[in-house]
């Protein structure tokens, strides 16, 4: 017959209260319990070879330690219930000669099993910390490209800035200069244009003064004639 054992004891291996145990029964998430008659009315049992299937499914961890009192039971020393994720389900297989697993090989199974969670869980934690640096590691070279460009592109505008004011303080120096030049050539074209027309006033005098000198000399004797030249010598 399967040996069982109270929902008082089976607390006391798992490290929870007994009113745990029960209300766990009346939820419907202990279908191992079993109900048997007592002096006192019905009590519940639960089967002792089952406890590392239950300690499993709830995440709770325990400690196994020899009975000194009986040496066919091993009483469990609860450790603090583990807020965890779900354990891996798990099925009791009998060794390959038929005999059952006992409890002690059961509860060590059931904590290797856990050990061997929480080492992959562990092992998946590390992998993707070391993606996440990598990530943080590729983005953090883009946002040094990024900056570079950025910087890059800021002194070529800079720099475009500075031609462009260079270039436009140029032109407009040489605008000056142009409008300089334009200035001294109309003064020069003005004064060559009043220059010609004094030259062409004292000409058309100097043609005026050699015609009345003609008639003059035309109307006078013979006599004054040779006087005036010998006097202008003409």
């Amino acid at each position: 017959m399967e040996s069982t054992i109270t929902l008082r004891q089976a607390g006391e291996k798992l490290g929870v209260e007994p009113k745990a145990l029960e209300q766990l029964i009346s939820d419907g998430h202990l279908p191992e319990a079993r109900r048997s008659p007592d002096v006192g009315g019905e009590r519940w049992l639960l089967p002792a070879s089952k406890l590392g299937d239950i300690a499993k499914r709830h995440g709770w961890v325990i400690d196994l330690r020899p009975d000194e009192d009986s040496p066919q039971t091993h009483s469990l020393v609860p450790i603090q219930r583990q807020a965890s994720a779900p354990p891996r389900a798990t099925t009791d297989t009998p060794e390959p000669g038929g005999n059952p697993l006992s409890v002690a090989e059961v509860l060590d199974r059931a904590l290797l099993d856990r050990l061997l969670g929480v080492h992959a869980d562990k092992t998946r934690a590390v992998v993707e910390a070391s993606q996440t640096r990598s990530a943080l590691a590729d983005i953090t070279q883009k946002h040094e490209r990024v900056t570079r460009k950025l910087e890059i592109e800021r002194r070529e505008r800079t720099i475009s800035g500075d031609r462009y004011r260079e270039e436009r303080s140029a032109r407009l120096v040489a605008d000056a200069k142009v409008a300089e030049l334009r200035q001294r050539v109309s003064r020069e074209m003005a004064l060559a244009e009043a220059e010609r027309i004094a030259k062409d006033e004292a000409v058309q005098q100097r043609r005026a003064a050699e015609e009345d000198a003609t008639k003059a000399i035309a109307t006078m004797g013979w006599l004054a004639r040779r006087r005036f030249r010998r006097t202008y010598g003409g």
